[in-house]
């Protein structure tokens, strides 16, 4: 048993250390950061705590896995890859933060009456983001730059987009489609091992590759129409906080200071215009 956890403690740092060097390698030679990069706040170190914690948790579950030939622990297992990214990592970046602001979040309490940790982090970036999927875990990220260059009702109707995520429960809702798409993908790689008997190792280790190659795509692409609903939503709700002449005006500005990024938007996001035109169409019904 000691053997297995040992193990599972290795897979868990790996898996831990691995995002942090895919993130750090990204950010070094493409110029774009990663959730995982913007969480650790810039810091060079490895969040050895966080890996500790994490690593030892894998090691358990392993452990139990391997000994009692459990698949509900197995599940749960799987299960520790999607948490750590939406709920363990922003519950240490809330706990662990020394740039935390109690203005934004002395605001934000007012405004909404919800409890969320603000960071302003020093990494490069021209943004913002909302993390956590439960609310211990609950936290949002502004970029030094959005507060330094943008007027402070403009970083306000940002927060309170960010709010209108954690509000609409929209990372719990995205966090529970990716448990679901890693558990289906599981029980079909477990409905594949039962039927593939007389199939070679080489054959098997193709099917595997194809079926997650397949089954990614499709987990890539279903969510795309409903995080684009999410952000019209977060619209929304920060526009009926805020106003929607200044909401629209902030998006604006936004657009200016990161050279057209939001009109030209990307693949989960809806354009400038369109968030706009949606905008004007709440506002006149």
């Amino acid at each position: 048993m000691i053997l297995h956890f040992l193990i599972g403690c290795l897979i868990g740092f790996l898996i831990c250390f691995s995002q942090w060097v895919v993130g750090k390698a990204i950010a070094f030679l493409l110029g774009k950061t990663m959730d995982s990069a913007i969480l650790d706040e810039g810091k060079r170190g490895i969040p050895l705590l966080e890996f500790a914690l994490f690593s030892i948790s894998f090691g358990l579950l392993y452990m139990l896995s391997v000994c009692y030939d459990s698949n509900f622990i197995t599940i749960i297992l799987i299960s520790s890859f999607i948490s750590y990214k939406s709920i363990l990592k922003p519950f240490f970046c809330a706990l662990q933060s020394r740039n935390r602001t109690a203005l934004f979040e002395q605001y934000i309490l007012a405004k909404t009456n919800l409890q969320v940790a603000v960071v302003i982090s020093p990494v490069k970036f021209i943004n913002a983001y909302a993390f956590g999927a439960l609310p211990f875990s609950r936290l949002i990220v502004m970029s030094e730059q959005l507060i330094e260059q943008l007027a402070e009702t403009d970083v306000k109707a940002i927060l309170l987009h960010e709010v209108g995520h954690l509000k609409g429960k929209h990372l719990l809702q995205l966090y529970l489609y990716n448990l679901f798409t890693a558990f289906t993908y599981y029980t079909l790689l477990i409905y594949f091992f039962r039927i593939s008997t007389d199939f070679t190792i080489a054959e098997k280790f193709s099917c595997i590759i194809a079926g997650a190659s397949v089954f990614g795509l499709l987990a890539y692409f279903i969510p795309v129409p409903i995080m684009k609903k999410f952000e019209y939503d977060a619209d929304s709700y920060a526009a009926k906080k805020i106003g929607v002449g200044c909401y629209s005006r902030m998006l604006q500005n936004l657009d200016q200071l990161t050279q057209g990024a939001l009109t030209q938007s990307d693949f989960y996001h809806p354009n400038l215009q369109q968030r706009l035109s949606k905008l004007k169409n709440e506002d006149t019904l």
